[in-house]
C-alpha cells in the first residue's frame, strides 16, 4: 500500500516515488479521464488525483475532502490529514505558514491550497514545480 501524507507534501522527501510512475498510477486508480490525463482514487474520506502531461510526467497530485464513503476493497494508496489541514481556516492555514492568499490560494514551495467560503476545497503538490500559478492546475484534462 503506497501512503501520503500531509507532511509528505512540505518536505524535500516529498512523495513515494514510485507514485510519478503513471503506469502504477493506472493499476490502482479508481477511475481515469477519457485521454486517462487524470487519474484518482477514492479513499474512505479522501479522492486523491494525478495529474500526467502529454509525455506521462506527474505534473501534480490533488487531494480533495469527499463525503465519506463505504470501503468498497482494500485500498493500494491512502491519503493521511497527519496536520489537520482539511480541519484548518484560511486565517489558520495563514498564521501556519505566515503567507497571504491570492486568488483564493496559498502557495508554500511546492504546495498550493484551494480555498471555498474560507475552508480548505483542494490541496495540490507540484513535484517539479519551483513556482506555482493557478493556470498549472487543470489544464490537461476535465476534472473527475
Amino acid at each position: 500500500m503506497y501512503i501520503i501524507k500531509t507532511t509528505d507534501f512540505f518536505t524535500d522527501k516529498g512523495i513515494n516515488k514510485a507514485l510519478y510512475d503513471k503506469t502504477l498510477v493506472q493499476t490502482i486508480a479508481d477511475v481515469w479521464s477519457e485521454n486517462q490525463k487524470i487519474l484518482a482514487i477514492y479513499n474512505t474520506h479522501y479522492k486523491i488525483e494525478f495529474s500526467f502531461t502529454k509525455n506521462n510526467i506527474l505534473r501534480y497530485v490533488m487531494i480533495e475532502e469527499i463525503t465519506p464513503q463505504e470501503q468498497k476493497q482494500p485500498f493500494q494508496c491512502e491519503f493521511i490529514d497527519d496536520m489537520d489541514i482539511f480541519k484548518k481556516s484560511l486565517n489558520d492555514i495563514k498564521t501556519l505558514f505566515k503567507r497571504t492568499t491570492t486568488d483564493n490560494n496559498i502557495t508554500i514551495d511546492k504546495v498550493l491550497i484551494h480555498f471555498e467560503d474560507e475552508k480548505i476545497d483542494s490541496l495540490y503538490y507540484f513535484p517539479y514545480s519551483a513556482s506555482i500559478t493557478n493556470t498549472e492546475i487543470r489544464t490537461t484534462d476535465a476534472p473527475l
